[in-house]
């Protein structure tokens, strides 16, 4: 500090404010630029891979897991009240639906333990069915049950209960009523059509030819 003048004011102080010239410019670091990038680019395929992560799509499905539970069940009740639904074919439909293979085990047990879906009693309802009202032999039988995505184990016990006998006297039931329809015509013709409608109704083999050969004399 300077000292006072003699008139008792003190001369101001003069300070140095530094210039243009004399201020030293801080160093900015070097930006690599395709360091960044690159390290931009491992970040985002961390956080791409751990979307698709099981773990990562569990957690995000839990918030919506309710709402595609009702939508899982509206569809199977919507299913079953038109007919009976195998267990292949309630899954088949909550997978067109897009529905994850959690909801889809959720909703099966669900309605398997309230007894709404059941391929055993269903296949022995279909094979009565099939066989009494419509006249179809066990082949025609087993071919439409594995259309309704039965399993093979479970046609081959619903089927079982179907005797050589009953097949037998199906076959004669069924090939004397369609050949009453069929007498105007002539012989050939008439003997043609039942064979096919015979193979049709699942009746094939050389104790069909006799059939026919019997209910067309």
């Amino acid at each position: 500090m300077r000292p006072a003048s003699a008139d008792g004011e003190r001369d101001a102080e003069i300070i140095a404010f530094p210039t243009r010239s004399n201020l030293v410019e801080p160093t900015l670091p070097t930006v690599d630029k395709e360091a960044v990038v690159i390290a931009l680019r491992e970040t985002l395929n961390e956080v791409a891979t751990l979307t698709k992560s099981p773990e990562t799509s569990e957690v995000a499905e839990v918030p919506t897991q309710p709402k595609a539970l009702r939508k899982a069940h509206n569809v199977s009740l919507h299913a079953l009240a038109a007919r009976g639904q195998s267990l292949g074919e309630i899954e088949k439909r909550l997978r067109y639906k897009e529905l994850s293979n959690e909801v889809i085990a959720v909703e099966i047990a669900r309605l398997s333990e309230a007894g709404l879906i059941d391929d055993e009693a269903l296949a022995a309802d279909l094979v009565e069915r099939w066989g009494v009202r419509q006249g179809l032999g066990r082949q025609a039988i087993a071919s439409k049950l594995r259309q309704r995505s039965i399993a093979p184990e479970i046609i081959e016990a619903a089927l079982s209960v179907v005797s050589n006998q009953d097949e037998s006297d199906r076959l004669e039931e069924v090939a004397a009523d369609r050949a009453r329809k069929l007498s105007g015509l002539a012989p050939a013709v008439a003997r043609r059509r039942l064979e096919a409608f015979l193979a049709r109704k699942g009746y094939r083999g050389s104790h069909v030819r006799e059939v026919i050969d019997r209910v067309l004399a």
